[in-house]
């Protein structure tokens, strides 16, 4: 299929993760070639169905939402808390066939299962789940939040994730006790620009001003908030 954009990326952050120069690549010859595919989930059993896999692309009713919904959750909840480490980090990706973790991350992702978290705290009523969330959170703002006086952004790989601050306040506005995060909420309200009045942001600066400013807020990250670790597996 023809390159584009998106695959040309894909094929540089390769040569980076092998360790190979895409000069030296290309030199000698390499060729790296995408092709279109389907994915197919197979269960474990007797007898395995192969079931195509889509990307937010279809949606099926079903016949008792409620009660499948229900099954879901369990099973969901256990799998998002065993991707919890003691120190609140939350795996990102991991590669079963060689038994190591990929280095990718993803902010907005991260956030939202922050926000999972949180919400699965909040409908068990449970102390140790909210301990939990609230660990992955600050993990999250120890990572990612970048203050420079009283603004803040979500920054990952130089750069400042809008939909990550937009999910990552939510997280903080979701907390059962908000006034504990307030200072950083209202510095990603300041830090992340948009047509809210009343609150001071970088839209109104020329586009040298705004790299100006995002490079003074990419200068420097927050603090661990907390430095506690928390073991998911605890009873």
């Amino acid at each position: 299929m023809p390159a584009t954009a998106r695959s040309r990326r894909g094929f540089a952050l390769a040569l980076r993760d092998w360790g190979v120069d895409q000069a030296h690549f290309r030199a000698a010859g390499g060729v790296l070639e995408a092709f279109t595919a389907r994915q197919l989930l197979v269960g474990l059993g007797r007898r395995p169905k192969p079931v195509p896999l889509f990307r937010g692309n279809q949606v099926r009713l079903l016949p008792d939402g409620d009660r499948a919904v229900g099954e879901l959750l369990e099973p969901a909840a256990d799998w998002l808390l065993r991707q919890l480490q003691p120190d609140g980090r939350m795996v990102y990706k991991y590669w079963p066939s060689n038994g190591r973790r990929s280095k990718a991350d993803n902010t907005i992702r991260q956030f939202m299962a922050t926000l999972a978290l949180l919400d699965l705290a909040a409908f068990k009523r449970s102390d140790r789940l909210q301990a939990l969330a609230s660990g992955n959170l600050e993990a999250n703002l120890a990572r990612f939040l970048v203050h420079e006086g009283d603004l803040a952004v979500i920054e990952h790989e130089g750069k400042a994730k809008l939909g990550a601050a937009a999910i990552a306040a939510l997280c903080l506005l979701r907390h059962p006790d908000p006034d504990r995060y307030r200072k950083e909420r209202l510095a990603l309200e300041r830090g992340n620009p948009g047509p809210v009045a009343g609150r001071r942001c970088l839209s109104h600066l020329s586009p040298a001003g705004r790299a100006q400013r995002q490079s003074e807020l990419l200068s420097r990250r927050g603090p661990h908030l907390s430095g506690r670790t928390l073991d998911p597996r605890a009873p």
